[in-house]
């Protein structure tokens, strides 16, 4: 479904620690911007296990809307 979504890109592997740092880094960026999430956090990975962790693409998102 299409919609405006504030998104956070970042490099290397994906944790559950590093997810909650990049979330954290949205969250004061929207709040920032004056907008609001909406929906839950989702996560997309694109590149294949065996891509080294310095050339792995990695992102955030989540619906938002203005406050």
């Amino acid at each position: 479904e299409s919609g405006l979504f504030g998104v956070i890109r970042y490099s290397g592997r994906s944790d559950a620690s590093r997810e909650n740092e990049m979330k954290k880094n949205l969250d004061g960026w929207l709040n920032e911007n004056e907008y609001r999430s909406v929906d839950n956090y989702m996560l997309a990975f694109y590149n294949p296990p065996l891509t080294p962790p310095m050339l792995r693409r990695n992102e955030i998102l989540v619906r938002i809307k203005n406050k």
